[in-house]
């Protein structure tokens, strides 16, 4: 017994010994890490609770400890950005080592969504799937083909808001699914498209709260996805079985419908999709099998990357604009009096109109601003150590950009909680350049910046034109006819979606030969 217990404690010594002598290899400085609440062994401060919504919770910690803060959530380093500053200098300015995801995470692979761009790893394979988003969404003349399935879109959502304003919240989803369904895959169809829209959401919402840092044990200790799911305590095998079953609704059964509309003949011939560009340029009938199937394989990827990344944020800040407009009808007011003046009450804007509408741009982008739809921006990974600011980086580190911090930065905007377009305008009252774009947080950052930010934009702005010219939109009146406020509450996810609220929509006088 004795014997093994001189063993064991040699055994230990040896590790501890070799931890240090490797700490010190990596770290020769001896540089600390970034400050942040002690954390309890083994655990870390994956269990120390934090107050209000996580950006909050992370703000509050920023503002104590600094605006880099390291946390351990079992065992994983993670380091909270609370400033642009610091998300610049290290998901901007040193992209090469901080454009990676997290890797090994069991969830990605037992939900089977190792396809999604977000979770792939910095490489060949990130590169190749980037470029083919690029050249079909990701710049200004590819979107602009798509043009005309939003102005179609965008009829058919004024016809339903005069027919059942009470139902804005679903029109606005049905609006930007429809929009996206189509772009992407060339469906038509008001059924699949509501039913594909709603597979979608559920799949956002869950995997944004499965890869949240700590939530699950399995993506802190992979070993456990082998436990059997009537295993006590196994109960994320059966719920992450049942994402998986739902991530193949999303991913591939839309490309399924899509090539047989194509194969049929009965694709809308009238507006392009990427579903459709990616089929034709498939290998002919001689290719060898291995090159169709990744051809395939990518198309699929891609469009569904495209279709569950532009559908849950846009509708969101759609929502969020017409809480904007009922709780300040001055705005409201001063936008609707610009596009009279640009558009008249002949004709719907268009999107190519957006520079003569400097007012109604400012608006729009600060809803991207006020309203933080994804509060938390995306984890990046540093793919080797690194020393900053005095500071030791350890590899494999998540870093947590908190954008609504950022977004709400009193160093940064001037009186961030408050909604005001003209932050964004001169003295001409022209787009002002000089102004920090709001977007520069919203979309994310470096080399894993959203793609997909022209098309978002297009859409809203539209959207919001649109609806400016068109309707009047007021929060609820009490019985004596006093507006009754609106509460501004969101879900604590990693999309902030608006809980619902009502208000009163009513057709603008004299436009309603605009909604046909």
């Amino acid at each position: 017994m004795q014997s093994w217990l001189a063993i064991a404690g040699a055994l230990s010594v040896l590790i501890a010994a070799t931890g240090i002598l490797n700490g010190r290899r990596r770290n020769p400085r001896r540089l600390p890490l970034p400050p942040g609440p002690k954390g309890l062994p083994l655990v870390g401060n994956a269990f120390q609770a934090l107050k209000g919504s996580p950006w909050e919770a992370y703000d509050t910690l920023c503002k104590k400890y600094g605006d880099i803060v390291y946390l351990n959530l079992l065992g994983q380093d993670v380091i909270i950005l609370g400033s642009s500053r610091r998300a610049f200098d290290l998901l901007e300015s040193r992209a090469t080592n901080y454009s990676d995801r997290p890797s090994g995470i069991a969830m990605v692979e037992l939900t089977k969504t190792s396809w999604k761009l977000s979770f792939m790893s910095y490489g060949q394979r990130w590169r190749l799937h980037r470029r083919a988003f690029h050249d079909h969404l990701g710049k200004p003349a590819a979107v602009a083909q798509y043009h005309p399935i939003m102005y179609e879109e965008n009829s058919a959502f004024l016809r339903k808001l005069r027919d059942s304003p009470e139902d804005f919240a679903s029109h606005i989803q049905s609006l930007f699914g429809t929009t996206v369904m189509r772009t992407a895959y060339g469906i038509d169809d008001k059924e699949k498209t509501a039913e594909f829209i709603q597979h979608a959401e559920t799949l956002i919402r869950e995997l944004g709260e499965a890869k949240k840092p700590g939530q699950y044990l399995v993506n802190s200790f992979p070993i456990l996805k082998y436990i059997p799911a009537w295993f006590p305590g196994a109960q994320f095998q059966k719920h992450f079985q049942n994402l998986a079953q739902l991530c193949k609704k999303v991913h591939t059964v839309p490309f399924d419908v899509a090539k047989a509309r194509y194969s049929a003949k009965s694709t809308d011939a009238t507006h392009p999709s990427m579903a459709g560009a990616f089929i034709e340029r498939f290998p002919g009938a001689g290719a060898d099998q291995a090159s169709l199937v990744e051809a395939e394989s990518l198309a699929r990827n891609v469009c569904a990357i495209a279709y569950i990344a532009g559908v849950d944020t846009t509708t969101a800040s759609g929502t969020g604009l017409l809480y904007i407009l009922a709780s300040h009808p001055e705005i409201q007011k001063q936008a609707q009096e610009e596009l009279d003046a640009v558009i008249g009450s002949g004709r719907l804007p268009l999107i190519s109109d957006r520079a003569q509408l400097p007012y109604v741009h400012a608006l729009t982008k600060e809803l991207s601003r006020w309203y933080t739809v994804v509060p938390l921006g995306a984890v990046h990974t540093s793919a080797e150590d690194d020393e900053y600011d005095g500071y030791f980086i350890p590899k494999g580190t998540f870093f947590i950009p908190n954008t609504w911090a950022m977004m709400h930065d009193p160093a940064v905007f001037d009186r961030p909680l408050e909604f005001r377009p003209e932050r964004f305008l001169d003295k001409d009252g022209k787009v002002d350049p000089r102004v920090i774009d709001a977007e520069y947080a919203a979309f994310g950052f470096g080399r894993r910046i959203c793609p997909g930010r022209f098309f978002s934009n297009d859409a809203l702005f539209l959207m919001t034109s649109c609806l400016l010219s068109t309707f009047i939109v007021e929060a609820p009146k009490d019985d004596a006819g006093n507006p009754i406020p609106l509460d501004f509450k969101l879900e604590s996810n990693n999309l902030a979606k608006l809980h619902p609220f009502k208000c009163n929509i009513t057709m603008r006088p004299e436009r309603a030969t605009l909604v046909l």
